[in-house]
């Protein structure tokens, strides 16, 4: 054995015996405990700089709202790592999930609340939940989220697959551009990408995830104020032993409610009217219900019970619905508008046919 080799071995066991580590201490969570894997062969997996999050196993009696959904709902939108036959396999009692450092209450909330309202509009994104360490009489708010990568998976965010090029060289600068040429120019860079190497692909696939991020837009940052929709946050996940790629759900949702709804963005949703109907149709339909009142709860809308369900503070429930219900009476008056135009156009191109 070389000198080298010596010396790795040496280095990687502060690694392995993360329970003697005390940066890799976890939060005193109920149904929580530490997880790590590190492949001792692998010189590539040796642990280096700091994480922002912990690597945990979490109890599966955590999850019976997830469970629940997923076997209730035929059109439930988390994305997990285990399918509905491991929800209900009694034999696995753990997941291995993430918990992120600290955060603010209102933090946690709002992006436990922010998963839920993507998967009510059947948008593919993580699950997340808020967990609580008891701290004396205080109590520390953290984030679990559900790893959804599966065995021989790995996540390419958009910098590693496609270059925006041009006026956009990353998500967050979209407010000053075509939002359709965006997309057309993500899906196709996608499928250059899954030529090149080799990858099989559906064509379907490639509209499927042009849609998937006009949604996603519509949602995060039209809706909810994410400033946080950047390239690193959106990508794809190419499993390496079956050569095939799907889309990542929606994940990091931080920094929702973070910025203002724009006339740029309204402007997006015109386009997004004239050149996606089937997912403004869509997203109509389901917004419909999502105002509709609620039979278990009286006088309260389905998105007044998410809020209530999901933010802990009145007056932060208050705000931000104030805000969110604000960007949605702005969007519908805008497809309204839109679609009236395009009804005028329509009429206009007939008439002059005949």
């Amino acid at each position: 054995m070389s000198m080298e080799d010596k010396e790795y071995l040496e280095s990687i066991k502060k690694y392995i015996e993360t329970a003697e580590d005390e940066t890799y201490e976890i939060p005193k969570i109920k149904g929580i405990e530490a997880f790590t894997l590190i492949d001792q062969g692998s010189k590539e997996n040796l642990v280096n700089g700091f994480c922002d999050k912990w690597c945990v196993r979490a109890d599966k009696s955590l999850f019976d709202d997830l469970k629940q959904e997923m076997i209730e709902n035929t059109n439930c939108s988390y994305d997990s790592c285990f399918t509905k036959d491991e929800y209900l396999n009694e034999n696995d009692t753990t997941y291995s999930v993430y918990l992120k450092l600290p955060q603010t209450p209102l933090a946690v909330d709002v992006e436990v609340l922010t998963s839920k309202i993507l998967n009510f509009y059947g948008v593919s994104t993580v699950y997340n939940k808020r967990v609580e360490e008891k701290i004396g009489r205080m109590k520390q708010a953290y984030l679990l989220s559900v790893d959804c990568l599966k065995q021989d998976e790995r996540f390419y965010d958009l910098k590693e697959v496609v270059y925006l090029g041009g006026v956009v060289k990353d998500l967050r600068e979209m407010n000053f551009c075509n939002i359709s040429d965006t997309a057309k120019k993500i899906a196709s860079g996608v499928e250059n990408y899954m030529v090149d190497h080799k990858i099989s692909y559906k064509k379907s696939q490639i509209n499927d995830l042009e849609r998937f991020f006009v949604y996603s837009y519509l949602i995060r940052v039209v809706i909810m104020n994410d400033s946080d929709f950047r390239s690193g946050n959106f990508g794809i996940v190419i499993n390496k032993n079956e050569n095939t790629f799907r889309c990542f759900p929606n994940f990091d949702f931080n920094c929702v409610f973070d910025t203002y709804q724009t006339e740029k963005h309204l402007k997006q949703v015109e386009e997004i009217t004239a050149n996606y109907p089937e997912i403004i149709e869509d997203f109509l339909s389901k917004t419909k219900i999502l105002f509709s009142g609620n039979s278990e709860f009286d006088n309260l809308s389905n998105i007044e019970v998410l809020f209530k369900n999901n933010i802990a503070k009145n007056k932060d429930r208050e705000n931000l619905l104030e805000i969110f219900k604000s960007n949605m009476i702005n969007v519908l008056k805008t497809i309204q508008n839109k679609r009236n135009d395009l009804d005028k156009q329509n009429t206009q191109d007939s008439l002059s046919l005949e």
